[in-house]
């Protein structure tokens, strides 16, 4: 490719931004009406049309520096190798209707077209699932920080609240998280709450008992509280053997009963 070539495409770009749009907008199935819509589609097509000039490094650059920008596509996979697509169609239209290069026969312009569109495209798209990589990395993390959490409310006194279905990977956090958080709160008593747990099987009564254990070892009494009858009679159905476990029906009693063994209850306060 030489400067002759970019020169026309730089000349035709209103053509090819539009001829791109359009051919956008037949293939709805991979670019949805929001995306039409999106106030970023124009600018991309002019990013991949200023980047189809620049190689190696120069190209490199450019492209770190869009990924970093504060705008980021929420467009997914399959849109963006469209609009790749779109983009490479509407400048093979412009090959096919001129003679650009006087040299070059026009298979031979396309052939030297693909090269450099076909590139970018693979390294756009990589860039692309990166960044969606580390923002899903990023909320994990975050999720991780919320989704069981060790919260003190007395002295020696820390509650962690389960709420929804419990897995695997969610079992280790939960210890993982119950250690360090009752080293952290010098917590001599946890209360594991289990009233919004919808389901426990013998791997969560399994990863509970894990969980007692382990406390135990850094000195810590647990209790779990919020067993409902139904989740108590799934327990003894299962078979489970809980002997290891102080159990009450609510997280009210649970409290009363840490509090008693801390040697310490709540007083009601009278008004006089």
């Amino acid at each position: 490719m030489n400067e002759q070539f970019f020169m026309v495409l730089r000349d035709n770009r209103k053509e090819i931004i539009a001829n791109t749009i359009e051919q956008l907008s037949l293939g709805t199935e991979y670019v949805p009406k929001e995306v039409l819509k999106d106030s970023q589609l124009k600018p991309i097509i002019v990013e991949v049309l200023d980047l189809i000039e620049l190689v190696d490094e120069q190209q490199e650059q450019r492209l770190q520096t869009f990924f970093r920008g504060s705008k980021r596509l929420t467009w997914s996979i399959a849109t963006v190798l469209h609009i790749f697509d779109c983009i490479g169609l509407s400048v093979y239209q412009l090959i096919d209707e001129l003679a650009i290069i006087e040299d070059m026969t026009k298979e031979e312009q396309l052939i030297a077209l693909e090269k450099r569109v076909i590139p970018l495209r693979n390294r756009f798209v990589q860039l692309h699932v990166d960044m969606w990589e580390n923002t899903l990395e990023i909320q994990r993390l975050a999720l991780k920080e919320l989704t069981a959490p060790l919260i003190p409310i007395f002295e020696k006194i820390s509650v962690m609240p389960l709420v929804g279905t419990i897995d695997t990977e969610r079992a280790k956090l939960i210890i993982e998280n119950l250690l360090h958080g009752a080293v952290a709160h010098r917590s001599e008593v946890v209360l594991i709450d289990i009233t919004a747990v919808p389901v426990v099987d013998t791997m969560v009564a399994h990863y509970m008992m894990q969980a007692v254990e382990a406390l135990r070892l850094v000195g810590t009494r647990s209790m779990l509280v919020g067993i409902r009858p139904e989740i108590a009679q799934t327990i003894v159905n299962l078979g489970v053997q809980m002997h290891d476990f102080e159990t009450e029906s609510t997280l009210q009693r649970g409290v009363e009963k840490a509090l008693r063994s801390i040697n310490r209850k709540i007083i009601e306060v009278k008004d006089s």
